[in-house]
């Protein structure tokens, strides 16, 4: 786990929806990573996503 950012609620009747987190040091070498959503309500779940880490 390269950083977190856990929501005090899940959002869903504000949509689209967007937070940021910075500072996250992503290791050389690493050419994707995957993000998924966490609320303190729910937990972790929905759609798990990976994307290609920018060089």
């Amino acid at each position: 786990m390269l950083g977190t950012r856990v929501l005090s609620n899940p959002h869903e009747q504000e949509q689209p929806f967007a937070r940021y987190l910075s500072k996250v040091i992503i290791p050389d070498g690493i050419a994707e990573a995957t993000i998924r959503a966490i609320d303190i309500k729910h937990g972790g779940g929905g759609k798990q996503m990976t994307v290609k880490v920018p060089r």
